[in-house]
């Protein structure tokens, strides 16, 4: 497996990423990486169907658009919280 932008699934693949929610596309070796690892084709009940390998200790997986629209509320979280510091510091 080389190219992940352009997998196409056949129906079995499908069919399983369907049952279970992710479906193994094969292994692939990024630039940089000491080896190949598993990749997967996952599917978020938000954003739907996109394409991951295992992380950490617990092998979890991460939809890119989720991981972004959390990292995006948690600067605004973090800004707002600026914003009550320095308006406390006013006062």
């Amino acid at each position: 497996m080389t190219n992940l932008d352009q997998v196409e699934l056949s129906w079995w693949q499908r069919f399983v990423l369907w049952l279970l929610g992710k479906v193994y596309l094969g292994h692939c070796q990024k630039p940089g990486w000491s080896g190949a690892l598993p990749f997967y084709a996952m599917k978020c009940p938000k954003h739907g169907v996109y394409i991951d390998y295992p992380h950490g200790w617990n092998n979890y997986f991460t939809c890119p658009q989720c991981q972004d629209e959390l990292v995006q509320f948690s600067k605004s979280i973090m800004a707002s919280a600026e914003e009550v510091t320095i308006h406390a510091k006013e006062t």
